[in-house]
């Protein structure tokens, strides 16, 4: 993942473009987003999934969510 390719998508200007335009016109991209504390939209959304992942990986054995994640790793490795 080239986290610079990131910041030319078009969401991620645009999600950045919101930020500078309340701060200050002049303000760098990576001023912008450390003045309001946000992540990147895609960084945020990865941290998201590896945090839904780990919860995943402590439910108990016997769940249907635990199990469903058992058959997709071994269909994956299977294939």
């Amino acid at each position: 993942m080239n986290i610079k390719k990131w910041e030319k998508d078009s969401v991620e200007r645009l999600h950045t473009q919101f930020y500078i335009y309340f701060l200050d016109d002049s303000a760098p991209d990576v001023v912008a987003r450390k003045e309001t504390g946000r992540l990147s939209l895609k960084l945020n959304i990865l941290l998201r999934i590896l945090k839904f992942w780990r919860h995943l990986e402590s439910l108990p054995g016997n769940s249907i969510a635990k199990q469903c994640v058992i058959m997709g790793i071994y269909e994956i490795i299977h294939i």
